[in-house]
């Protein structure tokens, strides 16, 4: 959509392209991505269904809740507390794949699973009724209160991650878990694997062997680098 210079962002609703709202997903398409361990990628095969991971288990320890002192109400505290029970997907907004969030979830045996924003939605099971949103990134916790969910909300610090969230919230049969299986549409979510640059050369003919076995037809690609890890955290 649009120009190839332009970014195509949609937050809070409105695809910055036009300045409009934006309430079709399927007319405001953005590529997502989603890096993972090779082990992670095998269980997505076999389960045909992609991990959901609970608020309060995600690294950054103010995920879902207030990280200042402007926010005391003990009804906003029990708010907080929900929104931590909750479970999310992450994906990465890009137009390419990042050698740094590559380094940071899926370095020596990832892959990573490029997808639309669209077929994210499409291939989730409308069963479990989930949300998707752009993450909002603020300097606090009031700035965080405009988003429809705190799940959809942190702290500037991450900004660079670009994030797009589906939410599925949780039940009173969740309470124990720190992840879950949500059913998705492989095929669906799929358009194309793509395999670590910092791999070793097998990596690639594995999972083209996988996406054989498991019936999907897209491409598995390996971007050549002359970049190392070493000289990305200098």
């Amino acid at each position: 959509i649009g120009p190839r210079n332009y970014r195509h962002w949609i937050h809070r609703g409105f695809c910055s392209v036009a300045m409009k709202p934006c309430h079709d997903w399927f007319m405001c398409d953005q590529k997502i991505w989603r890096y993972l361990p090779l082990s992670q990628f095998v269980s997505i095969l076999q389960n045909k269904a992609l991990w959901f991971s609970k608020i309060r288990e995600l690294r950054d320890p103010f995920e879902g809740r207030s990280w200042s002192t402007e926010v005391t109400s003990s009804f906003l505290e029990l708010c907080e507390a929900a929104d931590r029970e909750n479970f999310v997907s992450c994906w990465t907004i890009d137009d390419q794949d990042s050698a740094l969030m590559w380094l940071a979830y899926a370095q020596n045996d990832g892959v990573a699973i490029c997808s639309t924003t669209g077929r994210l939605k499409r291939a989730i099971s409308c069963k479990c009724k989930p949300e998707f949103h752009d993450v909002g990134y603020f300097n606090n916790s009031a700035g965080a209160l405009k988003m429809p969910s705190r799940c959809f909300a942190k702290r500037r610090l991450f900004e660079r991650e670009r994030e797009h969230r589906a939410l599925v919230r949780s039940s009173s049969d969740d309470k124990p878990l720190k992840s879950k299986l949500v059913s998705v549409d492989l095929q669906e979510l799929i358009v194309e694997i793509w395999i670590s640059p910092f791999s070793e050369e097998w990596l690639q003919t594995m999972v083209k062997n996988l996406i054989f076995r498991y019936n999907l037809k897209c491409p598995v690609n390996r971007q050549p680098t002359t970049l190392d890890r070493h000289s990305l955290l200098r």
